[in-house]
């Protein structure tokens, strides 16, 4: 077997675990629905692996572009797109918290006001 047969294997592998472990979280609760189909695509993806191997392979040959300089440029590739997912919803989610603590402090100032009526009309 070749090493990127190997290689792929091992990656297959990771990818069932990754699904055992995305399906464990949601269950629990503790993964949001949203995240739990994203990565539960990146372990289907990941077990596709042997047949990316032989593709990576062919590649390999066809470019002239050595696997081992080919695998961190894919990865660097997986981990932006994932940090620009996770920005964007981050980006999400300080919006509400902005919209949020607008809305309460809104409403402590409307009761403080009606506060210091009440008191002037009781004087």
């Amino acid at each position: 077997m070749s090493g990127i047969f190997v290689l792929g294997l091992l990656t297959s592998l990771a990818g069932l675990m990754l699904l055992s472990l995305v399906r464990r979280l949601s269950r629990l609760g503790r993964l949001k629905f949203a995240y739990a189909v994203g990565w539960g695509l990146v372990g289907l993806l990941s077990l596709l692996a042997p047949a990316a191997a032989v593709f990576f392979g062919w590649i390999e040959q066809s470019i002239d572009v050595p696997l081992d300089i080919m695998l961190p440029f894919i990865g660097m590739i997986f981990l932006i797109s994932v940090s620009m997912q996770l920005s964007i919803s981050v980006s999400g989610h300080s919006r509400q918290i902005e919209s949020m603590a607008a809305r309460v402090a809104e409403l402590e100032y409307s009761i403080n006001t009606d506060k210091a009526t009440d008191h002037s009309l009781k004087d």
